[in-house]
């Protein structure tokens, strides 16, 4: 497939049937999800760094 081929299959026509709502409710959608996925992330990053520093050997005391 060229380029050529996708505008002469009326791409950017169906293009314009796209709402600027619909386009602002995916983007929010696409921020929501990413926002959690971070979250979740950042939570379980800081329990292997919490674990982390527990399991390791404590310095010996003088």
């Amino acid at each position: 497939m060229t380029f050529n081929d996708i505008f002469k299959s009326s791409f950017l026509e169906n293009i314009s049937s796209v709402s600027i709502l619909d386009m602002i409710l995916t983007l929010v959608l696409a921020f929501g999800i990413g926002m959690f996925i971070f979250l979740v992330y950042k939570k379980r990053i800081w329990e292997l760094c919490i674990l982390q520093a527990l399991a390791s050997p404590l310095w010996p005391l003088p």
